[in-house]
C-alpha cells in the first residue's frame, strides 16, 4: 500500500466532517455505495461488523489480513499465504500415500547384509511393526481433511 491518508487535522483541502453521537445511512429500495479515488479507511475504538443474509463478497487483486509495525516504526504487512484447502488436501492426501507406499516397500522389498554379509530376507514381523505408522498416517489423513479447512473462509 503506497498511499495512507492524511489525518482529518492535518489535511489541507476540503473535506466534510459529519460528528454526531450516532449516524444511520439507510436505502430502502436499492444500495449504499462508496467511492474513492484512493483510500476508504474505517476506523473504531469497538469492533467492526458485516452481517449479511447472503454472501460477503471481497473482489481485489490482493487481500492483505492484518498487519504490524516494525521496531523502526513502518507498517509491515501480512507476509504468509493463504492455503488453497482443497489443493492442500489433495497435497497431503497423496504425500500420505507416497510414505504409505514408501513404509510398504521398506517392510516387503528391502534387505541388509547381516554381519556374515549374507542378504537378510522378508521378515513377516515387520507388518506388525509399520502397521502402527501406517495406521497413524491413515489418522494424519482424516484428522487434516475434517479438521484443519475453514467451512466459512473459501478463496478462489
Amino acid at each position: 500500500m503506497n498511499f495512507i491518508p492524511k489525518n482529518t487535522n492535518i489535511y489541507d483541502d476540503s473535506q466534510i466532517i459529519i460528528n454526531s453521537d450516532r449516524l444511520i445511512f439507510n436505502a430502502k429500495q436499492d444500495s449504499i455505495l462508496f467511492s474513492s479515488n484512493k483510500v476508504i479507511g474505517f476506523n473504531t475504538n469497538g469492533s467492526f461488523h458485516f452481517d449479511s443474509e447472503k454472501n460477503f463478497i471481497v473482489n481485489s487483486n490482493k487481500i492483505i489480513l492484518g498487519l504490524k509495525n516494525s521496531p523502526d516504526g513502518a507498517i509491515i504487512y501480512g507476509q504468509e499465504p493463504a492455503i488453497l484447502g482443497h489443493q492442500l488436501d489433495e497435497f497431503i492426501s497423496d504425500f500420505i500415500d507416497i510414505i504409505q507406499h514408501l513404509t510398504e516397500d521398506i517392510e516387503t522389498k528391502v534387505s541388509f547384509i547381516d554381519s556374515s554379509g549374507n542378504p537378510t530376507g522378508y521378515n513377516p514381523d515387520n507388518k506388525l511393526a509399520f502397521s502402527t505408522t501406517i495406521s497413524m498416517l491413515e489418522e494424519l489423513r482424516i484428522s487434516f481433511a475434517d479438521k484443519c479447512k475453514s467451512q466459512t473462509v473459501l478463496l478462489k
